[in-house]
């Protein structure tokens, strides 16, 4: 399939279980702010909670589609040729813990082009 370009933004390859995790942590950083839902927030039920997630997600095998290991075989059987990553940018936001855009670059040879952007990521992106 031919493609003018793509760009990734504040990207990410988490699977599933992963990112149940990153959720909890989410949460667990909203506890410390106060709020209208801290009746909502008792640490005991949001650790239940996840730990239920977590439990039912690895028990099922559910995961994204492709999952992880599958997209990064997609990023290299795609990029093996230097004209899709002449196509390709990455945008990468300077304080963002969720940006795995460092793999995108280990797995493609570093041969795609990357701008650094200011914010987070749940930053609003214009374009």
């Amino acid at each position: 399939r031919d493609y003018d370009g793509v760009g990734f933004i504040s990207f990410n390859n988490f699977g599933f279980s992963e990112t149940i995790r990153l959720v909890r942590e989410f949460a667990q950083q909203m506890k410390k702010t106060p709020g209208p839902y801290d009746f909502m927030m008792d640490d005991a039920v949001i650790s239940q909670l996840f730990t239920f997630a977590e439990t039912a997600v690895g028990a099922l095998g559910f995961d994204f589609t492709p999952t992880s290991s599958e997209f990064k075989k997609v990023l290299e059987m795609k990029y093996a040729q230097q004209e899709n990553a002449s196509k390709t940018r990455l945008f990468v936001v300077d304080n963002d813990s969720l940006d795995t855009s460092q793999d995108v670059l280990e797995t493609v040879g570093r041969k795609v082009e990357v701008s650094n952007l200011s914010g987070t990521h749940l930053s609003p992106v214009y374009i």
